[in-house]
């Protein structure tokens, strides 16, 4: 990109801009792991906290590895970039909506900012495609032929960059958007047990912030070249600590076999996620599966 004619616009604008957001997301991170650290603390009593918390880590890691991603071409992070930017102001139109009558002028203030920069970015080189519900809005942008949408589809993400925790991403938006078929399986009422133990829950989650930990570091690895294996080995451990809770089987494979296997791997005598062997068991009837994925945990 240092030939390319909108240099010094794509450098300053588009990913100097990029660094302050790679930092607030690193430091909503590190918030949301404090969050999970203290309802972890609170002796089981903060069963969907652990879940909206892990699910909210999960998103802000899954934009990082999204836009910091070095296996696509630079226009194309170079697009994503900017689509975060559209994304970021644009969003602020539909929040001084919610308001009325109230953010009239807001609101007016905000679609200068936004035709402002649509403006930058035509100028600088970018194509930008409108919404076809609200043509003032954007749907898309592209750079040198390399076209990424506004909306950002976490799910995707997840199966990309944690696949071995992409289930955990649905578990999560089960108890954010509170579905009876999740609230179901990890709080209790008065009259009816939670079939998912404390335990199932916190293994459970912690096993996806291993995973989101291990993304991270290889971000880090990718642009860097720092040596991270020693971060994944540490974090590996911690995951076999885990697993040690819910189960007597010693079988635990590498932190790399680990990061290579994928959400479809089983072994033959069957396994954990997407990485811990054992011996096969029978079924459970006092808990639901989906709390800790396709074999009960013991």
């Amino acid at each position: 990109m240092l030939a390319h004619p909108h240099r010094d616009f794509l450098r300053g604008a588009i990913f100097g801009t990029n660094m302050e957001t790679v930092e607030r997301l690193l430091r909503s991170c590190r918030d949301l792991t404090t969050g999970l650290a203290l309802a972890l603390d609170a002796n089981g009593e903060l069963r969907t906290s652990l879940f909206v918390l892990q699910r909210a880590l999960g998103e802000a890691v899954m934009r990082l590895c999204y836009i910091m991603d070095a296996e696509v071409p630079p226009a194309r992070s170079l697009a994503r970039m900017a689509a975060y930017q559209i994304e970021s102001i644009e969003g602020n139109l539909a929040a001084a909506d919610s308001f009325g009558s109230h953010a009239v002028e807001e609101a007016v203030r905000i679609k200068a900012s936004i035709l402002e920069l649509q403006r930058r970015l035509a100028k600088g080189g970018f194509e930008l495609t409108p919404d076809t519900r609200r043509p003032t809005l954007t749907a898309a942008v592209t750079l040198d032929g390399q076209r990424e949408n506004i909306k950002f589809n976490a799910t995707d993400a997840f199966k990309k960059y944690v696949p071995g925790s992409s289930w955990q991403w649905e578990l999560g938006s089960g108890v954010t958007h509170s579905r009876g078929w999740m609230l179901s399986s990890i709080v209790p009422t008065v009259e009816t047990e939670a079939p998912g133990t404390v335990i199932d829950l916190v293994v459970g989650v912690g096993l996806v912030v291993f995973d989101l930990a291990d993304a991270v570091a290889r971000v880090a690895f990718s642009h860097t070249g720092v040596d991270v294996d020693w971060f994944l080995k540490k974090v590996h451990s911690r995951r076999r600590g885990a697993i040690s809770w819910t189960s007597s089987h010693p079988n635990l494979v590498g932190h790399v076999e680990y990061a290579s296997r994928s959400p479809e791997f089983k072994a033959e005598t069957g396994h954990l996620g997407a990485s811990f062997q054992r011996p096969a068991q029978p079924p459970s009837t006092s808990r639901n599966p989906a709390i800790a994925g396709p074999e009960p945990l013991r």
